[in-house]
């Protein structure tokens, strides 16, 4: 299932050090549309043969800057956050990145 393309966050993890011990705090890097599409029980298939869990794929028309991180940043739609699962492909012009929603 294809869909219109949606505006998105690229949120960056970063972790700080407080009075009371480590703490990860979110700050949005940048902001913008991506393709949002959900994986069908195959293309989830093919996924999870890789030992990933992925949901969603997300395709950029064009490489984020900066480039999206495994560990280090999420893509957020909305109120719902998700993770990064694999490097990011480029295949005719186009990224794409299979995410899983947390």
């Amino acid at each position: 299932m294809i869909t219109r393309p949606v505006r998105v966050t690229i949120v960056e993890k970063v972790s700080t050090l407080t009075a009371t011990g480590p703490t990860v705090v979110e700050k949005p890097v940048q902001s913008r549309y991506a393709t949002m599409k959900q994986l069908s029980a195959n293309g989830q298939a093919i996924y999870q043969q890789l030992k990933s869990e992925a949901d969603y794929e997300f395709v950029f028309r064009d490489t984020p800057a900066p480039g999206i991180l495994l560990g280090k940043h999420l893509i957020r739609h909305g109120s719902t956050d998700y993770e990064p699962l694999a490097p990011m492909t480029s295949k005719d012009g186009y990224i794409t990145v299979p995410a899983k929603e947390l």
